[in-house]
């Protein structure tokens, strides 16, 4: 019996000219963007760094992802991007700081979860549906309104009236022609 034959491999001489240029760029673009990561990369230091600046400026609030890169570019203490919410709407936002929809069981009456509702259960007095006030319609009229979908008999009944109606306006067009009306 004959032994496999070992399979050609391509001998890499250090040649770049047979890479696709593309190919090239965006090897170059993963090193640049694995320095930036390294750079930024949260070492102890980095994190005593933050705790020191938090206290510092007196934030209380904790970093998020979206916060570290728009507080560690900034150097201004006022617009470190703290948010300030009043305490009487602090019970129906989220922890992004959006207002939470109201729970529309609620507005009903019957909203089986309760405290542990993830949706607002506070109604505002202006707003009692919980929704933006009714604007009232306006009356736009159509150039043209699409036939009510029919079936095969009425569409059959309106062409066999369609046809009688077409031979009584012969006729009396007949009549008048031979002046009998």
């Amino acid at each position: 019996m004959s032994e496999p034959l070992p399979k050609k491999q391509k001998k890499s001489d250090g040649n770049l000219d047979l890479v696709n240029k593309s190919v090239l760029l965006a090897a170059s673009d993963v090193d640049k963007w694995i320095e930036e990561r390294r750079k930024n990369w949260p070492t102890k230091s980095r994190i005593a760094e933050k705790a020191k600046e938090q206290q510092t400026y007196g934030t209380a609030r904790p970093l998020t992802n979206g916060d570290s890169k728009s507080n560690s570019n900034s150097s201004n203490p006022t617009s470190s991007g703290v948010n300030r919410v009043d305490n009487s709407t602090s019970k129906s936002r989220n922890s992004n700081g959006r207002k939470k929809p109201v729970c529309k069981y609620f507005l009903n009456g019957k909203c089986v979860h309760g405290a542990k509702c993830r949706f607002s259960h506070d109604v505002d007095p202006k707003n009692t549906n919980g929704t933006e006030p009714a604007q009232p319609k306006l009356n736009i009229y159509k150039r043209y309104e699409p036939p009510v979908k029919s079936s095969l008999f009425v569409k059959l009944m309106h062409t066999d009236h369609d046809a009688e109606d077409e031979t009584l306006l012969d006729f009396v067009e007949y009549l008048y022609s031979h002046k009998k009306i």
